[in-house]
């Protein structure tokens, strides 16, 4: 299969967004005053953290959530995935979180961090994680990101 159908796509993307739900609200257990939802009324974020009150430096944060897998597609280079969010995701996301599902890996990267990429005459943005067969691990530039979600939890003081 070189191309997932479009409802192999939208499945891959809620299991991805509800991983990363169930990884936060474990953690945010701690973390008390925060909500966590799916956003279902602005584009541009998939996830977004709340605070119950709104006296602090930080009330919201949000998420956007991309999903790739290696299971269901004849990718050459299956060692590398590339996680390509939109100008818009990118200004209104304060994190992507990268699922690399057959890997069961997160990838916590602030949207600032995110490289930009021509994309016909629009700009894009992009993470690309790499894992090495030769030596049975993520790179370093990879790894960096990997399960940082510290970076999100410190932001709900």
């Amino acid at each position: 299969m070189s191309e997932l159908s479009q409802n192999y796509k939208a499945l891959l993307q809620e299991v991805g967004e509800g991983a990363v739900v169930i990884s936060l609200a474990v953690r945010m257990e701690s973390k008390p005053g925060w909500t966590l939802f799916k956003n279902f009324t602005e584009h541009g974020c998939d996830l977004v953290l709340q605070r119950r009150d709104s006296n602090h430096d930080t009330n919201q944060v949000k998420i956007e959530v991309k999903t790739r897998q290696n299971l269901l597609t004849k990718r050459v280079n299956r060692g590398a995935l590339h996680f390509t969010v939109t100008e818009k995701e990118r200004g209104s996301s304060d994190y992507l979180v990268a699922y690399w599902f057959d890997r069961h890996t997160f990838f916590i990267v602030p949207c600032n961090e995110l490289k930009p990429v021509k994309v016909n005459d629009d700009t894009a943005y992009k993470f690309i994680a790499y894992w090495s067969e030769k030596q049975g691990c993520f790179t370093e530039d990879s790894e960096k990101w990997r399960d940082r979600w510290g970076l999100i939890l410190d932001k709900l003081q």
